[in-house]
């Protein structure tokens, strides 16, 4: 094949405008990618951080940000290879210093090229795990909001949860008496 200035011609061994040969090799592979981002709804304490990272599945942190005391944070989009052996990326969330996770209802949303994935959604969990194919772009949200469950109360600490449930009131029986 020649161009129009006659100068690059490919075949068996191509020349080129010098008359010297050349040869090349090429290959490519189709990366994809991964981003992790934490939202926060309402806290507890006004100090509360939020920790989210992507791990490989060989343990190593791809990428990791924190909220602080923000409302948002992002991994952005990280660069992985695709698993075609089965293996998982671990998509994780933890309590920054002094922050009572359970204290929250944590949910996940994520999109895989831009469309809703239901097989991403969970509630209740600190990680989720994700097997990108070729080419994928997988985008998740955790999303951390201060616990409302009626009749419990939990304070703001670093150690494990503390979590107290708070007795019903007493409330006085009045029986109507009748005079006659």
């Amino acid at each position: 094949m020649e161009n129009a200035a006659g100068r690059v011609r490919w075949g068996n061994g191509g020349t080129v405008g010098n008359g010297a040969s050349c040869e090349g090799v090429a290959f490519a592979f189709q990366s994809s990618t991964i981003a992790v981002g934490a939202t926060v709804a309402s806290r507890v304490a006004p100090s509360d951080s939020f920790e989210v990272s992507v791990v490989s599945p060989e343990s190593q942190i791809v990428g990791t940000n924190s909220t602080g005391t923000n409302d948002v944070a992002s991994t952005g989009d990280l660069v992985v290879l695709p698993r075609v052996d089965g293996s998982s990326y671990t998509l994780r969330e933890t309590a920054g210093p002094g922050t009572n996770l359970t204290a929250y209802d944590v949910s996940w949303a994520c999109t895989r090229n831009g469309v809703a994935d239901p097989s991403l959604t969970a509630s209740g969990v600190d990680s989720i795990t994700v097997s990108p194919a070729d080419g994928d772009a997988i985008s998740c949200i955790v999303t951390n909001a201060v616990d409302q469950t009626p009749g419990t109360t939990t304070a703001p600490t670093s150690a494990p949860s503390s979590t107290t449930t708070t007795p019903s009131a007493v409330v006085p029986v009045v029986t109507p008496q009748f005079t006659g």
